[in-house]
C-alpha cells in the first residue's frame, strides 16, 4: 500500500450516468475503490444530480451510507420517504428498494460510501 497522500481537485471529471432507467442529470466521480493500493473495506463516490433529476426506485447489493453535502430533497427508502438536505446522513442497506428526488432548483451533491466495495465499469 502507498503511503502517499491522495488528494482530489476539480480537475477530476465527472462520469455520467444518464444511461441510468430514468435519469437524466445523474453524475458522479469516483474517490475509492482501488484494493491494490488503498483498501479493500469500501469504496466511495462523489454523486450529483441536477435539479429535477432523480433515480427510480431500485435494489442495490451494498450497504451504502448517503452523505448530502449540498441541495436539497427527498429520499424514499422501502417506501417510506424522508426530506434530505446538507448535513443529513442517510443509511441504505443492501436489498432495501430506494430513491433519490432532486426537485430542484440547485444540484444536490452528496457522498454515497458502499459496503463491501461497489465495483465499477473502468473508462
Amino acid at each position: 500500500m502507498s503511503s502517499e497522500p491522495v488528494i482530489f481537485t476539480d480537475t477530476m471529471a465527472w462520469r455520467d450516468l444518464r444511461g441510468l432507467p430514468g435519469a437524466k442529470g445523474y453524475e458522479f466521480k469516483e474517490l475509492v475503490c482501488d484494493e491494490a493500493s488503498y483498501t479493500s473495506a469500501y469504496s466511495c463516490e462523489l454523486v450529483r444530480l441536477d435539479p429535477s433529476d432523480h433515480s427510480v426506485p431500485h435494489i442495490e447489493q451494498w450497504n451504502h451510507t448517503l452523505i448530502f453535502l449540498e441541495g436539497a430533497g427527498e429520499i424514499t427508502i422501502k417506501g417510506r420517504t424522508w426530506p434530505v438536505r446538507a448535513g443529513t446522513v442517510a443509511k441504505v442497506k443492501a436489498g432495501d428498494i430506494h430513491a433519490l428526488v432532486n426537485p430542484g432548483p440547485a444540484p444536490m451533491l452528496l457522498l454515497a460510501i458502499y459496503d463491501p466495495p461497489r465495483p465499477r465499469e473502468r473508462d
